[in-house]
C-alpha cells in the first residue's frame, strides 16, 4: 500500500506540469520536508479549482474553524493557493509543483532544500518535459517579434496584459536566487517575476513580493528586456503570472 506521501506525489502528478517519480526518490524527500503527514493527507481532500472553505469543511466533515487555521497556515507556507472573495469568503485550491509550490518557497530557501530542488529538476522535471509538445511557459513578445524556438502567440502583447490588470506585485526570480545560493548565477535583473490580480494579492500578503504600480511594472519589463531576458507567462488557462 502506498503511504501518504506516495499518494500526495500522485496527486501533484495529476497536473499537466507533472510531479514525476524518480529512481532516487528525491521528490519524496522534498515532500517530507514541506508537509507533515497530516498536511499531506489534507492535500488529498483539496480540489485544483477554488473552493470555499465552508464547502470544503462540509464535504470533508471537518470542523470549519480548525480546518481554516490549517489551510491558512499551509497557504502562508506556499503549499496551497488561497483567494479571498470581495465578500471576505476564503477559497483554497491545489497548485502544481511548478509553477506553484516551488516558486512559493522563495523565502524559505536553505542550502539543503536548494540542493534537493535542483536534484529534482535534473532527475524529475527535465526528463518529464523533454518530449512534451506543450511547454510549461510561453514567450510573450514586447511589442516586437522575438526570434526563438518557442511558439509566439501574435495576439499576446505585454502592454495588453498589463493594461488588463490593476493589481501588480514583483518578486525575486527564484531560479536566479537559487543559483546565487549555489555559487553560480548571473548579474541579470533579480527582482523580475511579476504576478497580477489575485496572484499579486497572494504574493503581497505572504511577503513573497512587493506591490508595484502599473508604471513600475512597465519599467521592470523594459529593464528585463535591456538585460536580454525573455518574457514568459505560465502556459495554463487563467494564469496571472508573468516571468
Amino acid at each position: 500500500m502506498p503511504d501518504i506521501y506516495d499518494k500526495l506525489r500522485e496527486r501533484l502528478d495529476m497536473f499537466p506540469q507533472g510531479f514525476a517519480k524518480t529512481e532516487s526518490g528525491v521528490e519524496m524527500e522534498i515532500l517530507k520536508r514541506l508537509f507533515t503527514p497530516e498536511e499531506a493527507a489534507l492535500m488529498l481532500d483539496i480540489k485544483p479549482l477554488p473552493e470555499k472553505l465552508s464547502d470544503i469543511a462540509r464535504r470533508t466533515g471537518k470542523d470549519e474553524t480548525e480546518l481554516g487555521k490549517k489551510l491558512y497556515d499551509m497557504s502562508k507556507r506556499g503549499l496551497l493557493m488561497r483567494w479571498r472573495a470581495p465578500n471576505k469568503d476564503m477559497y483554497y485550491f491545489l497548485i502544481p509543483w511548478a509553477i506553484g509550490i516551488y516558486e512559493f518557497q522563495l523565502n524559505n530557501l536553505t542550502r539543503e532544500n536548494v540542493e534537493l530542488f535542483e536534484r529534482y529538476y535534473e532527475e524529475g522535471m527535465v526528463p518529464y518535459w523533454k518530449n512534451r509538445k506543450a511547454g510549461m511557459v510561453r514567450v510573450i513578445p514586447v511589442q516586437k517579434e522575438i526570434e526563438g524556438k518557442t511558439e509566439i502567440q501574435p495576439y499576446e502583447k505585454v502592454s495588453e496584459i498589463i493594461e488588463s490588470h490593476t493589481k501588480f506585485a514583483v518578486a525575486d526570480c527564484i531560479c536566479r536566487k537559487i543559483e546565487k545560493m549555489r555559487g553560480h548565477g548571473c548579474d541579470k535583473l533579480m527582482e523580475a517575476c511579476m504576478t497580477f490580480g489575485p496572484g499579486a494579492d497572494f504574493y503581497i500578503e505572504n511577503g513573497l513580493g512587493r506591490e508595484i504600480s502599473k508604471e513600475e511594472a512597465k519599467q521592470i519589463l523594459e529593464k528585463a528586456e535591456e538585460d536580454g531576458l525573455i518574457h514568459c507567462s505560465t502556459n495554463r488557462a487563467g494564469t496571472k503570472t508573468f516571468i
